[in-house]
């Protein structure tokens, strides 16, 4: 037997689980296929990038979609899910998915004086709160933001869902204290045991929710968004990047690494993808959005998301598109906030890409 005679700070560092985190990191075998370094032109790029999303699909799991079927919905026609605001209404529906269940969602529609080929997006909440919280039904109790409603003020129509945990598919009330149904670990874990991820399943509820924009005859096909916050933003990061039909993302409070942030921070299970930094890190992920228009908001006092590595993120991105001569269609807004919303400079972006204001109603 061997003896070795170590210092208290050499045990306290073999015994901690961050440490063994930062090692196994630094010895990944990173897929040497992914390594952006060899690009030179948009051509390369372009074959690097089909390549990437098509191992990224299997490894967030997406239920199988190859079967185009019918965009069914189920309108609800009573009086109480119909509001009627100044600039804009709202409408309850439900989209058929996966397995026969339903989407919950609110649409809001503006009231224009032209009122066909609008612009539209997928607005995907956080943690902690629900699709009504978005277009200012129900007050936010912790995160601000009413991204659906503002962006229907601006002329954008807009759909916004309970994800799989909150709000109708999720809340358990008076049964809280007996079961987790509430919590999202139990859709997270549950799908880990079954053979696929929450985030495959909200990505796959946000391609539906782009069938059923496209059904409609008042969207332009061309102009479908998608803008979140927090999980929002993950599952707005990872929808853009597989579905292409997607032509603009916003992603607000999850630009970062996956070092920095979802391994060094305390964070809900959904954020856990078994194998994703096989490919790499982050901004790999996120450049499966380029060339289309991506636009970031990000807090210097975010605390599971630190701004260093999302100014870093940011900053490798910007090569991307710049190779591929779009740095117009990257932006970032660094506000003095923390984890939450702040839409000022993004909606100027909308506007200038997508929105010619002069047909807006006052």
């Amino acid at each position: 037997m061997k003896i070795e005679h170590w210092n208290d700070k050499e045990i306290k560092q073999a015994c901690s689980f961050t440490e063994l985190c930062n090692k196994i990191y630094e010895k990944l075998d990173w897929e040497e296929d992914f390594d952006l370094s060899y690009l030179q032109n948009p051509n390369d790029f372009v074959e690097w990038q089909s390549t990437l999303r098509k191992k990224f699909i299997k490894l967030i799991k997406i239920p199988d979609r190859k079967r185009k079927e019918e965009c069914i919905v189920i309108a609800e026609s009573t009086s109480k899910n119909i509001h009627s605001f100044k600039k804009y209404e709202t409408e309850m529906i439900y989209i058929k998915s996966w397995f026969e269940t339903l989407i919950p969602a609110i649409i809001c529609i503006p009231k224009l004086e032209r009122a066909d080929d609008l612009p539209a997006f997928i607005c995907l909440h956080g943690h902690l709160m629900r699709k009504e919280n978005l277009v200012g039904l129900r007050k936010n109790l912790i995160y601000s933001g009413t991204w659906a409603k503002d962006l229907a003020e601006l002329g954008c129509i807009t759909i916004t869902a309970d994800q799989w945990g909150f709000g109708e598919r999720g809340h358990a009330r008076k049964s809280v204290k007996k079961n987790y149904d509430h919590l999202e670990r139990k859709y997270a874990l549950n799908m880990l045991i079954l053979g696929h991820t929450i985030s495959g399943l909200r990505i796959y509820d946000t391609m539906q929710q782009v069938d059923y924009l496209l059904s409609r005859e008042d969207v332009d096909s061309s102009k479908i968004g998608v803008a979140g916050l927090s999980m929002g933003g993950t599952i707005a990061s990872y929808t853009a990047a597989i579905d292409i039909r997607i032509s603009m993302a916003i992603v607000a409070g999850f630009c970062s690494t996956f070092k920095s942030s979802i391994l060094e921070k305390q964070h809900c299970t959904d954020n856990y993808v078994p194998k994703i930094l096989k490919y790499g890190e982050l901004g790999k992920i996120l450049s499966l959005v380029a060339p289309r228009p991506l636009f970031f908001i990000n807090g210097v006092k975010d605390p599971i998301f630190p701004i260093e590595s999302a100014i870093h993120t940011y900053n490798e991105l910007r090569k991307i598109y710049e190779l591929l001569g779009k740095t117009e269609n990257l932006g970032i807004d660094v506000t003095p906030y923390g984890h939450k919303w702040k839409g000022n400079k993004v909606y100027e972006f909308v506007k200038k890409k997508w929105l010619d204001v002069s047909f807006l109603s006052n």
